[in-house]
């Protein structure tokens, strides 16, 4: 999946997997105890950025070896914006 996210007037393709997470169950229906369920979860697989190269040409690079160096670049908020926008999106469905 695919999610483009402006930082600091630049656009970053995120590549990830989207894990919309458990239900929770109270009991089963032989009234074995359930379980409390989980939240959905999303892995950022790559990121991609589109610059200029010598001749002006656009050029895609990735650059999800510098994320990291990204001093401000919250990753966490990334990943909560795209659990925000499969939600409001009902992409789960």
């Amino acid at each position: 999946m695919i999610f483009e996210y402006t930082h600091n007037d630049l656009v970053i393709e995120f590549h990830y997997d989207y894990e919309p997470g458990e239900p929770e169950v109270h009991t089963y229906s032989n009234g074995d105890p359930g379980h409390p369920g989980s939240g959905p979860t999303v892995s950022i697989l790559s990121a991609w950025f589109v610059l200029a190269d010598i001749n002006k040409q656009k050029v895609t690079v990735d650059i999800t070896p510098l994320l990291h160096e990204m001093y401000d670049l919250d990753l966490d908020r990334v990943e909560e914006d795209i659990i925000e926008e499969h939600i409001n999106n009902n992409y789960d469905r």
